[in-house]
């Protein structure tokens, strides 16, 4: 679902400052999702230097993030907002 033509739509319709946050747990979606972020010119990382965290401090996590934890999945976090 969040290909480059997707995530340029979305990019569109924010507003200058609007975000966009992703998660997942899938490691091969998250290459995916990261190769398609970076191409995108309307948006600017907001965790840089780093792609994405694994761990975002301050944040609630969700129960499926918990389930996640437990086993022993791999989570990536994402934080975009438009430039």
């Amino acid at each position: 679902m969040l290909n480059a033509p997707f995530l340029h739509q979305l990019a569109t319709r924010l507003l200058p400052g609007g975000r966009l946050e992703i998660a997942t747990d899938n490691e091969e979606y998250a290459l995916g999702v990261d190769a398609a972020l970076r191409e995108e010119t309307l948006l600017e990382n907001r965790f840089a230097p780093h792609a994405f965290l694994s761990d975002v401090p301050g944040r609630k996590p969700t129960a499926y993030e918990l389930l996640w934890r437990t086993e022993g999945r791999k989570l990536h976090f994402w934080s975009y907002a438009r430039k």
